[in-house]
């Protein structure tokens, strides 16, 4: 199944998601196999005590830290790529109620395959007419 355009880069931004997720985890297993190796004065002493330990409390807030980032770059990104191509088509739109009849929509490079699809079709001159 090969998938296209915003099916595609959706796919492949959840997968990156998905694959940060998993890398989290490893850091967490990597994190206490070191500490319980080298310094187990770091971690809790059983696995039912609370607190966490300070250190646990820094790895917690780090890792947090990263995941946010990275999901609210992944989102802001893919964002900006959906909706760059509609807000020129919505501005075009605004220019032509006008009366600017010489406007055009553009898009960037990096936009989606849909959404330039929908900027560079220029619409006919009978489809916009009053039926």
């Amino acid at each position: 199944m090969r998938t296209t355009g915003l099916s595609r880069q959706l796919a492949l931004s959840l997968s990156g998601m998905v694959l940060g997720v998993m890398l989290l985890h490893v850091g967490f297993y990597l994190f206490y196999t070191i500490v319980t190796r080298f310094n187990p004065a770091l971690v809790s002493p059983t696995v039912d005590s609370w607190p966490p330990t300070p250190s646990e409390w820094a790895l917690i807030a780090t890792l947090t830290v990263l995941g946010l980032f990275l999901a609210v770059h992944t989102a802001l990104r893919l964002s900006r790529r959906i909706l760059q191509p509609l807000n020129s088509v919505a501005e075009s739109a605004r220019q032509l109620a006008r009366g600017d009849l010489s406007v055009r929509a553009r898009s960037e490079d990096r936009s989606l395959g849909e959404a330039v699809g929908l900027v560079e079709t220029p619409p006919s001159p009978t489809s916009c007419a009053p039926r």
